[in-house]
């Protein structure tokens, strides 16, 4: 088993692909097609009654949906892209 750490600055975009590809390290054999990768995704549960004021839980639900795929945004095939998700109550 390999650990990797990649540190990204603000204005860099992150190819994970291509950063395990560029690994030389004894032993390793990095095969995209062979790789899973596994994400975290939340699902947002407005409830009716909440602390948040109706405008606010209906700006942070419409922020939310809009929000960019995190398989896109670090350059993952989607065929290899496991997500496991869970329910957030607002």
């Amino acid at each position: 088993m390999v650990r990797v750490v990649a540190r990204y600055g603000f204005m860099e975009s992150p190819n994970i692909p291509r950063l395990l590809k560029q690994i030389s390290i004894p032993g390793w054999d990095y095969n995209p097609m062979e790789t899973t990768y596994f994400m975290g995704r939340e699902t947002l549960i407005v409830k009716t009654k909440g602390n948040l004021r109706r405008w606010r839980l209906k700006l942070f639900s419409f922020l939310h949906k809009n929000v960019h795929q995190s398989s896109s945004y670090y350059h993952l095939p989607p065929n290899r892209v496991v997500e496991l998700g869970t329910r957030i109550e607002i």
